[in-house]
């Protein structure tokens, strides 16, 4: 009879746990002709210290895209025909300031060689483009109009490609768990951002269903995320004189949330900060001699984003 008993509670246990899980993949429920407006900030701070002198860094940089989706097809795949609303970015750097806004172009602000950002910049802010996604999801095909960044440079249009475009997306739809998740249930995701020039931070990221909540009537559910490790890369063929020596990074703060909307089917909101701390040490080549430049870098990154279907 115990084990009878002891049968059926587990039983029962099995159950709830099965109905606690929470489908929270990506499924937006939208029809052809809708459009999304994503609305994304983003800001670093970074101070350099390398062989003794401070480089001090920051970026900040407001934007928001309009997404129209096209008709699916009957296997699944949809198009979204993407363009830029507005694009402002300001940066100050140690060989100057630069201020871009999408609005007035001829208006950007800069200093000797950051002047040259202003073409990739206005390229990059009049680019429009269109992306097959499929239910998976997955990026089918992705084509800008015409050819926005022919007129760049190598070095500028090395940073706009398809495949840098492709990257996000598939970087975004890695956020979503493989299956229905339980609260306290845990994912893990490998991410990479290109700081241009070739140089990368890849970043491993840990995301947790925290559970759900109510909105304005509404049922969301809560996503909590951190980022667990990092790593810094210069990348072949980049155009920068130095060498990486040793990268000896880790993340002393992180934090962030999700919201997914149950009724959009997507995450709607996100917003993250970091700080990363360490070593980074580099060298360069003077007429056959290894000059050693060691360093420590602190950065901090607070990024946020929310995406709303228009009415």
């Amino acid at each position: 009879m115990k084990r009878v008993v002891l049968a059926a509670a587990l039983c029962l246990t099995a159950s709830a746990g099965a109905q606690a899980q929470v489908d929270l993949s990506y499924k937006p429920k939208l029809e052809s002709g809708d459009v999304t407006r994503n609305v994304a900030e983003l800001k670093m701070e970074q101070n350099l210290v390398l062989a003794g002198m401070n480089v001090d860094t920051s970026v900040e940089s407001f934007s928001a895209t309009l997404e129209t989706a096209g008709e699916a097809t009957a296997d699944g795949n949809t198009p979204f025909a993407t363009e830029f609303e507005y694009f402002i970015i300001n940066l100050s750097t140690p060989v100057g300031d630069y201020s871009f806004d999408s609005g007035s172009p001829e208006a950007a602000k800069g200093s000797g060689e950051l002047n040259r950002l202003t073409d990739l910049f206005t390229a990059l802010s009049a680019a429009k483009w269109t992306a097959v996604i499929s239910d998976e999801p997955k990026i089918e095909s992705f084509e800008f109009n015409g050819e926005p960044f022919a007129d760049l440079d190598e070095e500028l249009s090395r940073d706009a490609t398809p495949e840098r475009f492709i990257q996000d997306y598939e970087q975004r739809f890695g956020r979503y768990p493989d299956a229905p998740v339980s609260e306290g249930e845990s994912w893990k995701r490998t991410e990479v951002t290109n700081l241009g020039s070739g140089q990368t931070f890849t970043i491993e990221k840990e995301y947790t269903y925290v559970g759900s909540e109510e909105v304005d009537g509404a049922t969301v559910d809560k996503i909590s995320v951190k980022a667990v490790s990092v790593e810094y890369d210069l990348g072949q063929g980049n155009p920068l004189p130095l060498t990486l020596e040793k990268s000896d990074l880790e993340f002393s703060e992180s934090e962030g949330t999700l919201i997914y909307d149950r009724a959009q089917g997507r995450i709607t909101s996100a917003h993250e900060s970091m700080r990363i701390e360490g070593q980074l040490d580099f060298s360069i080549n003077v007429n056959g001699q290894k000059m050693e430049f060691p360093g420590e870098i602190d950065l901090k990154i607070e990024a946020s984003e929310t995406v709303d279907v228009q009415e």
